[in-house]
């Protein structure tokens, strides 16, 4: 989203940018043509750390000279892409000042990311050197940092004692700037609900979206007229071509395109009845949690909530008194038709905890409080620079 790039130039930071060798060519044709004619282990050697790995000899390059120039006695490096953690590494091996690498997601243990068997020894090695050489590392919720642990403790039986969880964190500010309570002016007594989903569906969010769209063909009738699902991002074609596959495309699914962020929260704040937020049904999705969590709270709207009792995600979302989670699928059918029963109560229940509960979650989750103990970690570093 561009329009993220607006509110960097609010603040006081100098930006430097480094040239990057990646396109089409290099990250889609020759990988393809590679695993075409069965060379899959030496296409993923190609993205080896990631995608981006024609950004890191330009990066180590900008980075030593920025080093040199501008004095700097720290340096903090965010992943994804991991490549930012290995341009880092090069630098605090130059330099020899003190490191933060933070992992806003796992890397080589991401249930999402496929590896083959030799990238992922590669991989290994790297993340290993990572942890290795960094002074602190910084994850976003306890099931990260408990992987590493059990995936390095023979090589790094010290690591628990370097991690510091800092969960993900969200721009409250944004939430000042939405009228809450009336939005539901006029649109309680509305017959046909509006369940919108905004974001990217992939990988086993697939699957749950499979099993909400048998439930709602299964149960079609009942559903008609009262309710109806819109999907909003970047894979508008998957979301259409499974609702036909069902039958209920443009009947109980509707698709409308990616939009930029602001344009997004205003459309939500507008046309939305309600939102559905999809974490997932298999243990690959306990460690999920991401900004768009916080984007739907401060609309102050009822939410559907479909993720395992155990996931990260459903530990925050639950907190919420208007969120109906639906923590089984078989459980889809009967928690949807009270969702749909029993909508204006959720409705009231939102105008009346909006407020309370992003009182609360500032306490923990707003980005003013994740950056004060990011300056709490700093200063803890007093190595001099070296070259």
């Amino acid at each position: 989203d561009y329009s993220l790039l607006a509110e960097i130039k609010k603040i006081n930071v100098k930006i430097y940018r480094a040239f990057s060798l990646e396109n089409k060519l290099l990250n889609i044709i020759i990988p393809k043509f590679l695993q075409r004619i069965g060379l899959r282990e030496l296409a993923d050697m190609l993205r080896v750390p990631d995608q981006y790995a024609g950004w890191l000899p330009h990066a180590v390059i900008k980075g030593i000279n920025i080093l040199r120039k501008e004095k700097c006695k720290a340096l903090i490096s965010t992943s994804k892409p991991e490549v930012c953690h290995i341009v880092a590494l090069i630098l605090k091996k130059v330099a020899n000042i003190p490191w933060i690498a933070d992992f806003r997601d796992p890397w080589t243990t991401n249930p999402y990311s496929l590896f083959s068997s030799t990238s992922y020894k590669l991989l290994s090695l790297l993340e290993l050197e990572v942890l290795r050489s960094a002074d602190i590392i910084t994850v976003i919720n306890k099931t990260i940092k408990k992987q590493l642990k059990l995936k390095y403790r023979e090589f790094l039986p010290d690591l628990e004692k370097k991690i510091v969880v800092i969960p993900h964190c969200y721009d409250f500010k944004d939430a000042l700037k939405i009228e809450r309570v009336s939005i539901y002016e006029g649109q309680v007594n509305k017959r046909l609900i509006n369940v919108v989903y905004a974001g990217s569906i992939y990988g086993t969010r697939i699957d749950t979206l499979h099993l909400l769209f048998k439930v709602l063909s299964d149960h079609k009738s009942s559903f008609l007229n009262k309710i109806k699902f819109e999907f909003i991002g970047p894979s508008t074609a998957v979301v259409k071509a499974l609702a036909e596959k069902y039958k209920i495309f443009n009947e109980l699914v509707f698709i409308r395109p990616f939009m930029e962020k602001e344009a997004l929260i205003e459309y939500l704040r507008a046309k939305a009845d309600a939102l559905l937020l999809i974490v997932g049904y298999t243990p690959k999705d306990l460690m999920t949690i991401t900004g768009k969590i916080f984007e739907y709270l401060i609309l102050c709207k009822p939410i559907i909530v479909l993720s395992l009792r155990e996931a990260e995600a459903y530990n925050v979302i639950t907190k919420v008194k208007y969120s109906i989670a639906i923590d089984k699928p078989s459980e889809l059918y009967e928690k949807l038709n009270i969702f749909v029963k029993e909508y204006h109560k959720y409705v009231s229940i939102a105008k009346s905890e909006c407020r309370k509960l992003l009182d609360e979650l500032l306490k923990v989750y707003d980005a003013s409080r994740v950056i004060e103990k990011f300056s709490v970690l700093l200063p803890l570093f007093a190595h001099p620079l070296y070259f």
